[in-house]
C-alpha cells in the first residue's frame, strides 16, 4: 500500500515537473545557445557552454523522474570516469560552500580504478542531492564541514557523506526517503527519496 501510494505521489510528481521545467528550460537553452554565437569572450563562451550543458542533463532529469514513476529505467549505463564526474560537481558546488563558510573534505583514495559502468546523469544527480543536502544541514554558520568518501567494496561503489549539521531525529529517521517529506522550512524534500530510488 505504501509503495502504491509512492508510485502515484511520484508519478504526479514527474508530470507536473515537465510540465513547470520544460519550456523555461527550452527558453534558457535557446537564450544561451544565441549568446554563445555572438559571444567574443572565451571565458563568457565557457560559462554559456556550462549552461548550455546544465540544461541538457534538467532535461535528463525529467525524463528520469517518469522513468521511475513507472518503475523503469531511464537510460542505459556508460562507462564514465568517475575522478573526472566527482571534480565536475564539486567545481558546481564549490562557490556555494565557499559562500557558505564551508570546508569540504572529499576522498577518493578508496577507488581501485576511474572508470564504472554507469549512468552519468543518475550518478550525477544522486551525488547533487547527497551533498546540497549536507550544505543545507550545515547552514551558513561559517563553521560547517562536509566530508565525501567514495570507495569499491564487493564489487560496488559506495558514497559516504558525513558533515557536522545537526542530525535527522529518531524518530524521523524512516520518513526521510519518502517524497515531499522534508525538515526544511521550505522545500518538498525530493532528494533523499530520488536518490533511494535510483540506488
Amino acid at each position: 500500500m505504501i509503495n502504491k501510494k509512492k508510485s502515484v505521489e511520484l508519478d504526479i510528481l514527474a508530470r507536473g515537473l515537465a510540465h513547470e521545467l520544460r519550456n523555461p528550460l527550452a527558453s534558457i537553452k535557446t537564450l544561451a545557445q544565441v549568446a554563445l554565437k555572438r559571444s567574443d569572450s572565451k571565458d563568457t563562451e565557457i560559462y554559456l557552454y556550462k549552461i548550455i550543458s546544465e540544461v541538457e542533463r534538467m532535461n535528463n532529469l525529467i525524463e528520469m523522474f517518469f522513468s521511475l514513476s513507472h518503475g523503469i529505467e531511464a537510460s542505459t549505463s556508460t562507462h564514465i570516469n568517475i575522478s573526472e564526474t566527482i571534480e565536475k560537481i564539486c567545481y558546481l558546488l564549490a562557490p556555494l560552500m565557499e559562500e557558505g563558510g564551508i570546508i569540504f573534505k572529499i576522498d577518493k583514495t578508496g577507488l581501485k580504478k576511474d572508470f564504472f559502468d554507469l549512468n552519468v546523469d543518475i550518478f550525477y544527480t544522486v551525488v547533487v542531492n547527497l551533498l546540497t543536502n549536507a550544505m543545507e544541514a550545515v547552514g551558513r554558520n561559517n563553521n560547517g564541514y562536509i566530508e565525501f568518501v567514495i570507495y569499491e567494496q564487493n564489487n560496488k561503489l559506495i558514497m559516504e557523506v558525513t558533515d557536522n549539521g545537526p542530525g535527522i531525529p529518531k524518530e524521523l529517521e524512516e520518513k526521510i526517503y519518502q517524497p515531499f517529506f522534508t525538515t526544511k522550512s521550505t522545500g518538498k524534500g525530493l532528494g533523499l527519496s530520488l536518490v533511494e530510488a535510483r540506488l
